[in-house]
């Protein structure tokens, strides 16, 4: 059996995408952020994953 993994499968493209994919027999795990609920039941596997975001760090005048 095939299977996907689904980043954001809750909401607009993803969820779309998550139905297409389990009418095809595809094993399917939605990652998300657990915020939003979905209508699929036992039909998918569900992560819940923490969004971190890492912002670069700019250094003025360094070496002057």
């Amino acid at each position: 059996m095939k299977s996907a993994l689904i980043l954001g499968g809750t909401q607009f493209v993803g969820k779309r995408l998550v139905r297409l994919l389990i009418d095809e027999g595809v094993e399917v795990t939605v990652a998300t952020r657990g915020l939003t609920a979905d209508a699929f039941g036992n039909q998918v596997s569900r992560l819940i994953i923490k969004m971190v975001i890492h912002l670069p760090i700019i250094c003025l005048g360094h070496g002057r």
